[in-house]
């Protein structure tokens, strides 16, 4: 039996107490190699590690109620996240639910360039994870 795909219509993006799946165009997790400063030869013997982070890209909204105003104004702060890629609020094990703790980075930008139509302004952002990525199944 093929395994179901994922697709772009749809996800549950999560972060505080409020969902910005609406205001979001673009939502991955990301892992790469940590930062680890100088590296000991003992270091380099336990192999690489991995920093998580949550990236994509978001509308820019004035309304307060908008997830620019919330980056805006959550910048540098430790909040929970919660990313549901299979649009789903109940975690199962072939629909998983990811949480964790992200440091809001950086303000997001605000504005553009002129235009008379096409697209809308929009900011990209991306935010380390504190400690781990948890994957819900039940």
């Amino acid at each position: 039996m093929p395994s179901t795909r994922l697709k772009g219509s749809g996800l549950v993006f999560t972060v505080g107490t409020t969902d910005f799946a609406a205001d979001a165009t673009n939502v991955r997790i990301l892992h790469t190699d940590s930062d680890s400063g100088t590296v000991t030869f003992e270091d380099a013997s336990k192999g690489t590690t991995q920093q998580a982070s949550i990236a994509g890209t978001m509308i820019q909204s004035l309304t307060s109620s908008s997830f620019w105003r919330y980056a805006w104004a959550n910048s540098g702060k430790e909040i929970a996240f919660k990313f549901a890629p299979g649009l789903n609020t109940t975690a199962t094990a072939d629909k998983p639910i990811f949480t964790g703790t992200v440091r809001i980075g950086n303000r997001p930008d605000l504005g553009g360039d002129a235009q008379v139509s096409g697209d809308d302004w929009t900011a990209d952002f991306e935010w380390k994870v504190v400690g781990e990525v948890t994957t819900l199944v039940s």
